[in-house]
């Protein structure tokens, strides 16, 4: 059984560990006592006063409201009963009790509990006994009441000299013991502590005496009846005799067991976001589409390294410093942009949009676009989306399409090809035929000589085409292999090669060049081109001409070669002109040639990236227009004049 001064000297041990100060107001309204500094509570100045108006509102506790709010000037409702603890946010407590007065008068008791910090400074030196009338003792002990009461911890007394303990109705409320358990005994709280944490425990507290230190606090983990460990928090306030030796421990213990469990919680939920937003980190930074949120009115709020390189920033930062309005330099037709926003308005989504994209520099590039709209729990719209540059997929598929393209082409021609080279070879074969039969029958010189010459022209005509086969299979075939070349000793050596053919005769030919730069390109596939050109000049000559001419023009630089071919032969009806270059195409049905000349020209000029221009009027005559790429790959390579 304590003295009343333990029990004093204990009441403000408690009042100083836990700074409590409180307020009773009878129901006059009136403040009748008070304990501690309460007028300087920081829940009772602006604006912490406003902050806690504004949780007591979210507790739903009107009568403390209204009370605070008044600085006590609101009378006090009669339902008021029992006693009402509130947690504050910063850890504190704040206690509301009903308590019965003389004569039916209640009063009301509004309590302050800060928690103390480690480093507390406590007074060293506690009161003695002497001093207190009866009726001092007598409230301080119904303090000591309400204090014990109005908290939820465990209050304790630890006579340090008797080994012996003293506790609250609260401490075994929170464990499940009862007094009987032999809990006064301060081995048996020793015993009850974790054995992983007796050993710290013991010397946290022999630290605190040996430096007489006034608090101790400490958290460990404690036995309950059950056999479970509670986490609790150990704060207690020491007393030291005359001669500095602690002789009392008063003080109060906490379940914090929900506490650490929610903190752990906590901990391992952010070290799981953290984690979770590491690998979102990693795999946005190493994927190669581009990653983006935008905040509708405001700009990108986020985007990863992947758009900044699309785009042609340095950093991901520099895109995000771009404001709503910036976003549609990103697109080569702001329209577009206008459009996924109104298609993300109505539908919500879009997926896999191709849209053509802009740089920061200028260049393009086809992207397809996916974005959803959503809105977070903020309330905020946002739009996250991705786009995945498609440019090399596009031209990868522009290029499939273009060798379809030339897939198809060469199968038609292929197929024309067959068809008109069995005919044509057939032709002069079958005209052998009937000439060597005539020759069988005939005795007459004169008309075998003429068979002769008819079967020569026979043997021609197939060697012609099949030359021309030769060169069309070797332009498709083969590769550039540039030289030098005397443009003006190979359009004459061309000519001198055709002069046997009938009406050569006929025609005036000259040349003419301008420019000293040397020319080079492929020597065989330039002759082709001659050859053609020249033997057509031949054999489309005009006949009721009285001279017919062929000129050729070469004009020579570093860049390029430019020859004119000019004839005044029978010309081209303008509705052919388009379709002279297609193989086996005959403008006239006069004419006794393949039909693969004018095409190979044109194949030929696509291998060595040149072009040609026809002029025809019908009557007048044609002029080819050709320009070929002066290659100057010419190292090591003979010169024309070297090759026989």
């Amino acid at each position: 059984m304590q003295s009343p001064g333990q029990q004093i000297e204990q009441l403000r041990a408690h009042l100083r560990l836990f700074k409590v100060s409180h307020v009773i107001i009878d129901r006059d309204q009136k403040v009748v006592e008070w304990e501690g500094d309460f007028q300087n509570w920081p829940l009772m100045r602006a604006p912490e006063k406003e902050a806690m108006l504004r949780w007591l509102s979210s507790q739903e506790s009107d009568f403390l409201q209204k009370i605070l709010a008044s600085d006590f000037s609101t009378s006090i409702p009669d339902e008021i009963g029992g006693k009402d603890v509130y947690k504050l946010p910063n850890g504190d407590e704040l206690i509301l009790k009903a308590l019965p007065g003389e004569e039916e008068q209640e009063y009301f008791l509004l309590s302050y509990v800060q928690v103390p910090e480690a480093d507390l400074i406590v007074e060293n030196n506690p009161p003695t006994e002497g001093g207190f009338s009866g009726e001092e003792f007598r409230r301080y002990q119904e303090r000591l009441q309400y204090v014990t009461q109005a908290t939820s911890d465990g209050f304790y007394d630890v006579d340090v000299i008797k080994q012996t303990i003293w506790r609250t109705d609260n401490f075994y409320t929170m464990f499940g013991y009862k007094p009987e358990h032999n809990t006064e005994n301060f081995w048996w709280w020793r015993d009850m502590i974790h054995p992983d944490d007796m050993g710290p425990t013991m010397e946290s507290m022999d630290v605190i005496f040996i430096n007489k230190r006034p608090l101790w606090t400490w958290e460990y983990r404690f036995k309950k009846a059950n056999g479970d460990y509670a986490i609790v928090l150990d704060r207690a306030y020491v007393i030291y005799g005359p001669k500095s030796q602690p002789t009392r421990l008063i003080g109060a213990v906490k379940d914090i067991t929900h506490q650490r469990l929610a903190e752990k919680r906590i901990q391992t939920a952010e070290r799981k976001l953290q984690a979770e937003r590491k690998l979102l980190r990693t795999v946005t930074g190493n994927i190669k589409e581009a990653i983006y949120r935008i905040e509708p009115g405001q700009g990108m709020v986020y985007v990863n390294q992947a758009f900044a390189d699309y785009f042609g920033f340095e950093q991901p930062r520099d895109v995000i410093r771009l404001n709503s309005k910036d976003l549609d330099l990103l697109y080569y037709d702001p329209t577009d942009r206008k459009r996924i926003n109104n298609l993300l308005r109505d539908k919500g989504a879009i997926r896999n949009e191709e849209i053509l994209f802009k740089s920061m520099d200028g260049t393009l590039f086809w992207g397809m676009e996916s974005c959803i709209r959503q809105i977070n729990e903020d309330g905020k719209v946002y739009l996250d989306g991705s786009i995945t540059n498609i440019q090399e997929l596009r031209n990868a598929k522009e290029e499939l399409e273009l060798k379809n393209a030339e897939l198809e082409k060469i199968n038609a021609e292929l197929d024309r090809f067959v068809y008109s080279a069995s005919h044509d070879l057939r032709a002069p074969l079958s005209s052998l035929l009937g000439l060597l039969n005539l020759t069988r029958h005939e005795d007459d010189i004169r008309r075998m000589q003429l068979y002769h010459e008819k079967m020569n022209e026979q043997v021609q005509r197939m060697d012609e085409f099949i030359q021309e086969i030769i060169a069309y299979s070797r332009n498709s075939r083969q590769d550039i292999k540039p030289c030098s070349i005397d443009l003006q000793r190979l359009a004459r050596d061309s000519w001198n090669q055709f002069n046997y053919l009938n009406g050569a005769e006929c025609i005036d030919f000259n040349i003419t060049q301008r420019g000293s730069s040397s020319f080079s390109s492929d020597l065989a596939r330039v002759k082709v081109l001659f050859n053609n050109i020249i033997s057509n000049a031949i054999r489309y000559r005009d006949e009721e001409k009285d001279r017919n001419t062929l000129e050729i023009e070469i004009e020579c630089n570093e860049k390029r070669a430019l020859i004119h071919f000019r004839d005044n032969g029978i010309g081209i009806e303008e509705e052919f002109q388009q379709q002279i270059f297609e193989m086996f195409f005959r403008a006239s049905n006069h004419s006794d040639g393949s039909g693969l000349g004018l095409y190979i020209v044109k194949e030929t000029l696509d291998k060595l990236g040149g072009t040609v221009l026809l002029e025809s009027k019908p009557g007048i005559g044609t002029c080819f227009s050709i320009t070929l790429p002066n290659i100057q790959d010419t190292a090591q390579k003979p010169a024309f004049s070297d090759v026989g």
